[in-house]
């Protein structure tokens, strides 16, 4: 979608990607993947899927392991040292011939160590240049489809985003954790040349400061978003379309945002 659109609102400042993950089939499929690099990258990557019935499971799991490495010989790591676990279940419940619910989780943790060459050397000094990086991200998120005659649709979804992020280097640490929700019922219908979407949504985050040494600290916020839209693209032509929406966000400083501006 484009930026700031009727259906995503302001916080669309670049546009939204809709990332749509591989659905499960009858005939089950396992794919394994190891790779490594010329710069001793090592990746291992397993995928599974698979369909019973009225329900579906996909399973994706990944493994990136790098040592630290000094490309240009100048003393001070050009790749860091890294290591990267992915966890991503996915859940599909085909109700009946019109309903379908969908549930995935994902957990990341994530370690990346750069700085001096020497510090990486057992027993080396704290006070030599290096930065550490550690996140947990883990997000959850349920789709509700319910298909009803005529080309009309109702659906729900909602999703949520919790990440504790540290980074450290000699002078101070970056300590902070952040939670993100997303929630949405709509209904769309596609009649003639019309492509109508209308709905409401909830959306919020939970920012949260503890880091110190810095001269100028993040203040910790939080924020809270309604939003009612109704948006149609109407398919002129084969080759034109044109689109029209409206959308009224109240955002929890008690303000009303109208939508487009």
């Amino acid at each position: 979608q484009g930026a700031s659109s009727t259906l995503y609102g302001g916080d669309a400042i670049a546009g939204i990607i809709n990332l749509v993950t591989k659905e499960p089939t009858t005939d089950r499929e396992l794919i394994v993947t190891l790779n490594r690099s010329t710069l001793a990258e090592n990746n291992a990557n397993l995928y599974y899927a698979k369909r019973w019935g009225k329900t579906g499971f996909t399973f994706f799991a990944g493994q990136t392991l790098q040592h630290a490495v000094d490309v240009d010989h100048d003393g001070l790591s050009d790749l860091p040292a890294l290591r990267s676990t992915l966890l991503h279940p996915k859940w599909v419940w085909y109700i009946n011939a019109r309903q379908t619910l969908t549930v995935n989780y994902s957990l990341t943790l994530d370690q990346r160590k750069g700085g001096q060459m020497d510090w990486f050397k057992t027993g080396a000094s704290d006070s030599l240049f290096h930065t550490v990086h550690q996140s947990n991200r883990q997000n959850a998120d349920l789709h509700w489809v319910y298909q009803l005659p005529g080309n009309r649709q109702i659906s729900f979804q909602c999703s949520g985003s919790f990440l504790d992020a540290q980074m450290k280097l000699r002078e101070y640490s970056y300590l902070a954790k952040q939670g993100l929700y997303y929630s949405e019922w709509s209904y769309h219908q596609q009649k003639g040349k019309f492509d109508w979407v209308g709905g409401l949504n909830l959306n919020g985050e939970d920012f949260q400061f503890a880091s110190k040494g810095l001269l100028h600290p993040i203040p910790s916020y939080q924020q809270q978003t309604l939003g009612f839209f109704i948006q149609d693209n109407w398919k002129w032509t084969s080759r034109f379309s044109m689109e029209t929406g409206f959308r009224l966000d109240h955002i929890s400083q008690n303000t009303w945002v109208p939508l487009p501006r």
